[in-house]
């Protein structure tokens, strides 16, 4: 479908689940004919750069801890040493960790989420901005709709995704310049396993079955369904691609007519 990413390199941060996003996006990326280097802190990432491979794609896993400065670098130098230049750099790391209001969660709860999902992705623009300002390329971050509506009970999180948000847009008008172009996906409820465990755990406090609560979940979605990682997968390529070139800075809604508005 976008024949400019063939032969094109992607590094995807955040791709150990098997049902989790940055696999989808990876595995899409490589069905282009890109090359894909895998990275989580889980080992199972090499596993699924494995999985690539076996479908004939070229694929390499780097195991890496984005909370750590030192561990952020490795990266960097390990993926230096295989590809000369780096186009696509997508970043699918993070975690909801905590429920309840702001005054009941733990301070260390709400700073651990920021750690992930708004530092960690600070590190790896630091570290790989370098690798693309030559010659351009294409920065997207996993957001989600929780950064623009906040998401009772998540506060950390919520947080968490407004700051990825707006980093994502200093990035897109400080490097446009260098053509790169940095954008957001702002996902609704998806398939995945981290949205079951949201379930679990709104269930659990409401004293619901988590049947019932996915119910309800779905019915406050217009479109009737929650995404699937393959949706998220479809507008992660459609930004990689030159089919978005004039796009950049933006967070795009993908929630089923959940957010309608900018």
């Amino acid at each position: 479908m976008y024949e400019d990413l063939k032969g094109k390199t992607a590094l995807v941060a955040g791709a150990a689940r098997r049902r989790g996003l940055g696999f989808a996006i990876a595995r899409a990326l490589a069905r282009q004919g890109a090359a894909v280097c895998l990275a989580d802190r889980d080992a199972e990432v090499l596993e699924r750069a494995r999985e690539l491979e076996a479908e004939g794609a070229v694929a390499c896993g780097v195991v890496a801890d984005i909370r750590s400065d030192g561990a952020t670098e490795t990266l960097r130098a390990t993926f230096a040493a295989r590809h000369p230049r780096l186009d696509i750099l997508i970043l699918c790391v993070g975690r909801m960790h905590g429920q309840g209001r702001v005054a009941e969660l733990s301070p260390e709860a709400w700073q651990e989420t920021q750690e992930v999902n708004l530092f960690g992705a600070f590190r790896m623009l630091h570290a790989f901005l370098p690798l693309m300002r030559d010659k351009g390329g294409s920065v997207i971050a996993l957001a989600s709709g929780a950064g623009k509506r906040p998401l009772p009970g998540f506060s950390g999180y919520s947080v968490s995704k407004a700051g990825l948000i707006m980093l994502l847009k200093c990035v897109a008008v400080e490097y446009a310049a260098c053509g790169v172009r940095a954008n957001a996906i702002c996902p609704g409820p998806v398939e995945s396993d981290m949205v079951e465990e949201r379930i679990a755990a709104e269930a659990a406090s409401a004293g619901v079955p988590p049947d019932e609560r996915r119910a309800a979940l779905c019915r406050g979605i217009p479109l009737g369904r929650m995404a699937t990682a393959d949706d998220i997968a479809a507008a992660a390529l459609f930004l990689a691609s030159d089919a978005s070139a004039y796009i950049t800075g933006q967070a795009l809604n993908l929630s089923g007519g959940m957010i309608t508005e900018l």
